[in-house]
């Protein structure tokens, strides 16, 4: 089953969006015109002022390719359990052998002799790390 959640390009503050979207192996989506933002300014369309494909698509194409190689052996899979393992640190647990665990914390958090980095995420598969 594939999720999706908010438009990146209208979260606001899309770090934590990404963290989220992470934590349930949601694919990124964009709302995005070929206008420049300016253009719709003080019109009824003036909630598109971020959604200029030609200004975004090096930002989406490097932001979607990383997301994408990190979740890579996730993406797709069954969400079976999601975990809170203290304040800002989850779990996410997925078929065949897959974690995904997000830190939202600002502070590195420490977790079963691990460090997790602030506002990161990390996936596993039983006996493998990707950082």
């Amino acid at each position: 089953v594939r999720y999706s959640g908010q438009a990146v390009n209208f979260s606001g503050g899309s770090e934590n969006l990404w963290l989220r979207m992470a934590a349930v192996a949601a694919d990124p989506y964009y709302v995005l015109t070929n206008q420049y933002g300016e253009q719709v300014r003080d019109s009824d369309y003036s909630f598109l002022y971020c959604s200029d494909y030609n200004y975004l698509k090096n930002d989406i194409l490097e932001d979607v390719k990383e997301y994408q190689q990190k979740l890579s052996g996730v993406s797709g899979r069954r969400l079976i359990d999601y975990i809170k393992l203290s304040d800002d640190l989850y779990r996410s647990v997925f078929e065949d052998g897959y974690t995904v665990t997000v830190n939202f914390s600002n502070e590195d958090v420490s977790y079963e002799n691990r460090v997790y980095s602030a506002k990161s995420y990390q996936v596993e598969k039983t006996g493998e790390v990707t950082p």
